[in-house]
């Protein structure tokens, strides 16, 4: 293996690995630019990168693209768009599509449901069901309501919640390496 190719490779494993260490990424402005938002975007990108999706069911293919896709009033700017820029993830170039609407949203590799968006969850979660689209919520509590993902604050780090058992209905798996740099993360009903 190459060193740049070995770079590649371990280089996701090593971002992980420091977050993990750290407790989580930081929330706060480290420097001109960053916000809790960019470190989101990040980690979006790495939730792709560090999920499968199985395809267990031969009546419900794994999302046909790279899309990562918002709905609601967007929080990220233009952060999203520049961490995933020229990147991919289970072999697919990665894309950002945005729904203001929930009538409008159509399955993605990964769907942001943004905090104004909230209230329409269970419409939201409904009209993705089966899809194998891998939901991620802007609070702790989205793993909790039918979510996948769900981001919080804790102190000044962006840390995130994982419901294993909601993923896995709808045939995505989690790496073992991102379930470590979870926070929270619950694999059977009522279980952490």
């Amino acid at each position: 293996m190459t060193r740049r190719v070995a770079a590649r490779v371990w280089r996701p494993f090593a971002v992980l690995v420091m977050l993990a260490v750290a407790g989580g990424a930081p929330a706060g402005a480290a420097s001109p630019g960053s916000s809790e938002y960019a470190v989101k975007a990040a980690f979006l990108y790495r939730f792709l990168r560090f999920s499968t999706h199985t395809q267990s069911s031969p009546h419900r293919p794994a999302p046909a693209d790279g899309r990562i896709c918002v709905v609601g009033s967007d929080p990220f700017g233009g952060a999203l768009d520049d961490a995933v820029r020229g990147k991919s993830a289970r072999e697919k170039p990665i894309s950002v599509r945005r729904f203001s609407q929930v009538s409008d949203l159509e399955p993605c590799a990964l769907v942001f449901v943004a905090s104004a968006a909230m209230p329409y969850l269970p419409r939201i979660l409904q009209r993705l069901k089966g899809t194998g689209s891998l939901t991620v919520g802007d609070s702790r509590d989205f793993a909790r309501l039918g979510g996948m993902v769900g981001f919080f604050v804790d102190g000044a780090r962006v840390r995130f919640a994982v419901d294993e058992r909601t993923a896995r209905a709808e045939d995505v798996v989690f790496s073992s390496l991102l379930l470590t740099v979870a926070a929270e993360h619950s694999s059977r009903p009522g279980g952490q």
